[in-house]
């Protein structure tokens, strides 16, 4: 176990295909684990912890395990980024929803998360044109959801 921060990424960034995923997740873990990490917000901390569930995420789409990198992505969206690691991540997640191996209702249900995420994340610079075009998908998505069995 890394004894900071910075060590877990050191490690991270060496590592190689399968133990990259653990290497990821030692970033992870030991925010998750470690009082002072967890309430720091510093620059620093956040850049790396982002950075760490963007590679995590995206060795799991590699391996067309769209499910768990989408999750992964989701949690990622929490952490403080800038304006287009967000666009990214936001774009991240609506193509891993729609490789996902999910019935149209599950696939709905994430590009309406995502494209939601999305909305707000063009929002927060004045960017309504691109806002309004993710309400929209938002919109088809849960016209989708609205016909699934679960729901009515």
């Amino acid at each position: 176990m890394p004894k900071d921060i910075v060590e877990a990424y050191s490690l991270a960034v060496k590592a190689r295909e399968n133990t990259t995923r653990k290497a990821f997740m030692d970033v992870i873990n030991f925010c998750e684990n470690n009082m002072e990490c967890l309430t720091d917000n510093s620059l620093k901390r956040n850049t790396l912890l982002f950075w760490a569930y963007d590679k995590l995420a995206d060795s799991y789409a590699r391996g067309k395990d769209f499910a768990k990198a989408f999750e992964l992505w989701n949690r990622a969206k929490e952490i403080p980024a800038s304006y287009h690691a967000k666009l990214s991540l936001g774009m991240n997640m609506l193509q891993a929803a729609n490789n996902a191996e999910d019935n149209i209702f599950g696939k709905a249900n994430k590009v309406a998360h995502a494209a939601n995420f999305l909305k707000k994340t063009y929002e927060s610079v004045g960017n309504y044109v691109d806002a309004e075009r993710m309400e929209h998908l938002q919109a088809s998505a849960v016209a989708v959801l609205k016909q699934s069995p679960t729901i009515n």
